[in-house]
């Protein structure tokens, strides 16, 4: 019998093959968070909270912006909150400027296993040094315009990049941060600015 082959969607076209590539590597970040939150006794949203708060604002430590920053309800970022906080890994710390606010924080556990967590992403730094580094630049400019695009449409609620700041401008020499004023680099594109500014 004579095989055919069949034409799978992801051969139609160069965006599809990208938007294959996007979804299998969010199913492998999935898989990866799941293996290092059963590693340490927590779920991969326990994870990502701890993450949150050790990389530190943007998102300020509320309970509110990290639920906003996760694209998770309030509940479900107070469940998390509350189990970290009984596991001895965060504190709750009265906000001397607002008193009617309640401030996030690591503990000293908290912040070791932020340690660890940061040392065991490291496997996806690896992979990536795998990538010539000639390629680093372009492959970042490429996915701060995907990650915008994904922003616009609302597939993303928090980009903090570059081509979603209202400080940001292209220019024919290249790019501009007017919030800092300097000419940036493909190499200089931020993510997760502490000074970005929405476009309105």
């Amino acid at each position: 019998m004579q095989l055919t082959r069949r034409l799978l969607r992801s051969d139609t076209s160069v965006d599809d093959k990208i938007l294959g590539i996007v979804e299998r590597l969010g199913q492998a970040h999935r898989s990866f968070l799941q293996d290092l939150a059963t590693r340490y006794g927590l779920t991969p949203l326990q994870v990502q909270v701890i993450s949150a708060l050790g990389e530190g604002p943007p998102p300020m430590p509320y309970v509110g912006d990290i639920a906003r920053e996760l694209g998770i309800t309030q509940p479900s970022a107070s469940d998390a909150v509350a189990a970290l906080e009984a596991k001895g890994y965060v504190s709750r710390v009265v906000d001397t400027q607002d008193r009617r606010r309640v401030a996030l924080g690591l503990t000293e556990a908290g912040e070791e296993l932020d340690r660890r967590l940061v040392r065991d992403r490291s496997i996806l730094r690896s992979a990536l040094a795998a990538i010539p580094e000639e390629h680093h630049e372009t492959l970042l400019e490429a996915m701060q315009r995907l990650l915008t695009t994904m922003s616009n449409a609302g597939v993303v609620s928090q980009a903090r990049n570059c081509y979603t700041c209202r400080h940001f401008d292209v220019e024919p020499a290249g790019y501009r941060c007017n919030a800092y004023q300097e000419t940036l680099l493909a190499a200089e594109l931020r993510v997760n600015c502490a000074d970005h500014g929405a476009r309105t």
